[in-house]
């Protein structure tokens, strides 16, 4: 340790002399390029440079040469293999511990890239297929293992104990039928069974074209029959929300992190989903209650509320559903009552709101339509009056 002559305090490590004699010559050469005074050209690249040079080099032109040798596919393959778990794309990393990657679900504390990366999955297990080996890795009646096959499963009945079945247990050991080989999953869409982006990118098409089809022919029926229903627009548009599970209920705004508890806040029993906040709780059965016959005799075990507007669609008339919409609007309305102001208004007289509601609309509807039929008469005779003069 020592101070130079600006009173620096300089530190050497180490027993090497050698090693605290180069440190202490570049010290002072460094010293002497950053405390000269008068113009720049004092201060030279000579200066610098010279001060670099007196530091010896940790790496040498020979290393430097070896290091910048390219590596061979083996090697890349055996340091690939040779990571440990936290790096190594294996079954044993930080999301798939026990399991394979594509039985992998999404962890509520996934990272964002996580996310995207299993909003890709759809696309990679309808690719995707085992390509047999030992078989002790593919599960016979779950896995996707059958090639040139339109599901490449087995179309078999599931008994008791057969879900754990492998593909191990068909292959006899002692004959060696099927080659003694691992288990890979290969790409589908592919010669090779390689991956690629442009079979990924038309894999993705077909699985968004399939989903688009099936949600269309899944509620095609119910949205013809919902925009048909002669009810406020407004009503419909509820009636949609709560179909696409999109209504601001304690469920839906804790997913979004916005509140903490989602529980009903009218029975404080259960979690207050779509469906129940409009026809399982308690409250809202109180309601349902008065209605009619049908809606009394219908079950609470739905699992969302198309499923419940689909029942109902069939069992009832246009005039029940036109009602039923009104009242679960109502039901609705009680709920965010209840939740902002803690107030509860009586079931019979919702029953008897709804009822007035719906009259009072029907009311003004045909009074608009016969005022637009007696604008239309008028507007046909000026235009024969204007036609025949």
């Amino acid at each position: 340790m020592m101070k130079d002559r600006r009173g620096w305090l300089i530190t050497f490590s180490g027993s090497n002399e050698a090693s605290k004699l180069e440190l202490l010559r570049a010290w002072e050469t460094l010293d002497s390029v950053f405390s000269c005074e008068g113009t720049s050209s004092q201060c030279t690249c000579s200066q610098v440079d010279e001060c670099l040079n007196t530091v010896e080099l940790k790496v040498t032109p020979d290393m430097q040469q070896i290091l910048s040798i390219a590596f061979t596919t083996e090697e890349i393959k055996t340091v690939v293999f040779q990571m440990g778990p936290t790096k190594a794309l294996e079954p044993d990393a930080r999301y798939f511990p026990r399991c394979h990657f594509l039985d992998v679900v999404v962890s509520p504390n996934c990272s964002f890239v996580w996310m995207s990366i299993m909003s890709a999955m759809p696309i990679l297990r309808s690719g995707s297929c085992w390509r047999v080996g030992s078989g002790e890795s593919i599960k016979v009646l779950m896995d996707k293992w059958i090639p040139n096959y339109p599901t490449n499963r087995v179309l078999h009945s599931v008994h008791e104990g057969e879900e754990d079945w492998r593909v191990s247990n068909l292959v006899d050991s002692e004959l060696h039928e099927w080659r003694r080989v691992s288990d890979v999953m290969v790409w589908l869409h592919n010669r090779k069974g390689i991956y690629s982006v442009k079979s990924g990118y038309h894999v993705a098409r077909k699985v968004l074209r399939e989903c688009v089809e099936c949600s269309t022919g899944l509620g095609q029926q119910v949205w013809k029959q919902l925009w048909k229903v002669r009810v406020p627009n407004k009503m419909k548009v509820f009636a949609w929300r709560a179909c696409q599970e999109i209504l601001p209920t304690r469920v839906n705004l804790a997913k979004r992190k916005i509140i903490r508890i989602n529980t009903c806040c009218c029975c404080q029993r259960a979690l207050e989903t779509v469906i129940h906040a409009i026809w399982e709780c308690l409250v809202a059965q109180d309601v349902w209650a008065g209605s009619s016959t049908v809606m009394q005799k219908c079950s609470t075990n739905f699992n969302d509320f198309m499923q419940l507007f689909e029942v109902l669609m069939n069992r009832l008339d246009a005039a029940g559903l036109e009602f039923f919409l009104i009242q679960a609007w109502t039901v609705w309305n009680q709920r965010n009552t209840m939740e902002h102001d803690g107030q509860m208004k009586d079931p019979h007289w919702l029953n008897r709101r709804a009822a007035e509601y719906l009259e009072e609309y029907k009311r003004r509807r045909n009074i608009w339509l016969l005022q637009r039929q007696h604008q239309a008469d008028n507007n046909g005779s000026l235009l024969h009056r204007i036609c025949s003069s």
